[in-house]
């Protein structure tokens, strides 16, 4: 789940001050990447929803993070291309990869809960990920500022994140739901 909200944010949100700050491209470059990112984001669900059906959730779910890690490198090495073609197909590559773990993100947390406790344990692991994913953009500033400028440590980070999704969700899918205060 912290791969698909921190990733967004990194994707996204961080993305848009990157490119801005380091291209002379103008504005519209990254914000014509977030609207087609959204656009692939949208289309990946469409795609992966179903799919998730056939093949299983969980692989979805683990297949998600694991191509994050492998795309975080490449992500960065197409945007700092400058190209506006380049930028536009890594925002939506990296948004159409994490949209696989947002299809399937609501199944997976319910059966991780009894039903006594499903709403508000869904509702606390989504909003954890959300406090933990909301520096991102801030952590990624400072570690291209630490770096002089490079992006390799944000994609380091983006990787690291990703992996320890896979490592999270791989770890879930194996549980049985939680019982509290049985």
């Amino acid at each position: 789940m912290e791969t698909a909200v921190s990733g967004f944010y990194i994707g996204n949100t961080f993305t848009l001050s990157y490119v801005t700050g380091r291209f002379d491209l103008g504005r519209n470059v990254p914000l014509v990447g977030l609207l087609l990112a959204g656009a692939s984001e949208s289309l990946g669900l469409l795609i992966f929803a179903p799919l998730a059906d056939r093949i299983g959730k969980r692989a979805i779910a683990i297949g998600s993070p694991g191509c994050v890690v492998l795309l975080a490198f490449p992500f960065f090495w197409l945007v700092n291309t400058g190209s506006p073609g380049l930028i536009w197909i890594a925002m939506g590559s990296l948004q159409f990869a994490i949209a696989g773990l947002y299809a399937v993100t609501g199944v997976l947390l319910s059966e991780l809960f009894e039903t006594r406790l499903r709403y508000s344990g869904i509702s606390f692991g989504y909003q954890m990920a959300g406090l933990l994913a909301a520096p991102a953009p801030l952590i990624c500033t400072a570690l291209v500022h630490w770096a002089g400028g490079a992006s390799w440590p944000v994609a380091t980070y983006l990787a690291a994140i990703a992996f320890l999704t896979f490592i999270a969700v791989s770890l879930a899918s194996r549980r049985e739901r939680v019982a509290i205060f049985s």
